[in-house]
């Protein structure tokens, strides 16, 4: 070994070097016996679970965010496109209404806008509709007037109870200028109650529930009126149907000349609940006429109805019928050509309501008399009427026949 390669090998063996990476990790696994991979596996595992958790959540309250603001947005647009509660009332009446709520002292003068009065009259019609102790949600009213000027009626009333009942009452009154007629022509023999008594031929009254009949009743000693009360016993909601029929003879007012101050026969109906659907029909048998000039006879139109004020004397207060009220309207008169469609429609209405209240009092025990050939007819349908108001449907007063006719002809 020459001096050189001495030289080389010890200055290599005195020299210290760093220990590089790789020996760092071969030592440290010498050390550790080499990678936990459960532990890691687990760690992994957990990661993965808690970033899909963390997704679903998300698209959970993704979801639940869109449907609250769709709601949100929908419950605007309907605040913004719903139309206000509220009408648009003629001239004449804008003013009335106006006149109204000055005379209460809650008028706005200076935007001349009635909304205290129109609250508190909503209020008041909300209240007598949910606050009677029974509604009327139909009402069909039907009168036959035959050849002799007696009168037949019907009156079904479909009722929905708002309180429970145990009683329901009934009745019917003769109207004043009758009865002051009758008492004019009573015989002297006779006294004027028996008299009175005997004009009503039938007076029954009956209540049903689901076509089952819960009473029957008939007052016998009523003069003037007739007034029952009818077992009841429903609860609160329940349906129940009340009938009248009733049958009182001679009951036509009668014309004696030109020398009469009142022209006019009528049939008052008296709205004593809140009524829906009111239906009043009213037929008139041509042969009550038989004896009377033709320019009398009567012609049924708009002018026939009017509306009074029942605690107010009969004093009429609207000459014709709103027409924002009226469902159905139809008046019909004998036709001496062949008759057209709309009669033969008319006259098809007509007689279903007569078969109806046929059918009621064939089911009281009292036949009634045929439908006639020819007669006047008039049906009306009202779509709400509150208590207190009196339907007075008139016709002119036909002269007094010499002799009675057969109804059964």
């Amino acid at each position: 070994m020459d001096s050189s390669s001495l030289t080389r090998t010890l200055s290599g063996a005195g020299t210290l070097r760093a220990p590089s990476q790789k020996h760092i990790r071969a030592r440290n696994t010498r050390e550790t016996g080499g990678p936990n991979y459960p532990l890691l596996f687990l760690l992994t595992m957990f990661c993965l679970t808690f970033l899909q958790f963390m997704r679903v959540l998300q698209v959970y309250y993704s979801s639940l965010y869109c449907k609250t603001v769709v709601q949100i947005r929908g419950v605007m647009n309907k605040r913004q496109t719903k139309a206000p509660i509220g009408f648009r009332p003629s001239e004449k009446l804008e003013q009335d209404i106006l006149d109204v709520a000055e005379l209460h002292s809650i008028a706005d003068k200076r935007l001349g806008k009635p909304s205290p009065y129109m609250r508190l009259a909503t209020s008041e019609d909300v209240r007598l509709w949910t606050s009677s102790p029974y509604i009327a949600l139909a009402a069909r009213h039907f009168l036959y007037v035959g050849p002799n000027g007696d009168f037949i009626y019907s009156r079904v009333e479909r009722l929905r109870l708002n309180t429970g009942l145990n009683e329901l009452p009934a009745s019917l009154d003769m109207k004043h200028p009758k009865l002051q007629a009758y008492i004019a022509q009573c015989p002297k023999e006779v006294g004027i109650a028996d008299f009175l008594r005997s004009r009503w031929k039938c007076a029954k009254f009956v209540l049903r529930a689901n076509g089952e009949v819960l009473d029957r009743r008939d007052d016998e000693t009523g003069i003037t009126s007739k007034s029952v009360l009818l077992s009841c016993g429903r609860p609160v909601g329940h349906e129940v149907s009340r009938e009248v029929f009733t049958v009182l003879e001679d009951y036509v007012q009668w014309s004696h000349g030109d020398g009469d101050q009142e022209r006019t026969d009528s049939v008052e109906i008296n709205v004593d609940v809140p009524t829906l659907d009111l239906e009043i029909c009213v037929v008139i048998d041509e042969r009550l006429y038989r004896e009377t000039a033709d320019s009398r006879r009567p012609i049924f139109d708009r002018r026939a109805l009017h509306f009074e004020l029942q605690t107010a004397e009969g004093q009429r207060f609207a000459k014709d019928v709103p027409d924002e009220l009226i469902v159905k309207f139809s008046n019909v008169v004998p036709q001496e050509r062949k008759p057209g469609r709309d009669y033969l429609e008319r006259l098809q209405e007509v007689q279903a309501a007569w078969k109806k209240a046929c059918g009621g009092f064939a089911d009281v025990g009292y036949p009634a008399p045929p439908f006639p050939k020819r007669a006047y007819f008039y049906r009306l349908r009202v779509a709400r009427q509150n208590p207190g108001l009196r339907n007075a449907i008139t016709w002119p007063r036909p002269e007094r026949p010499r002799n009675p006719v057969d109804e059964a002809t």
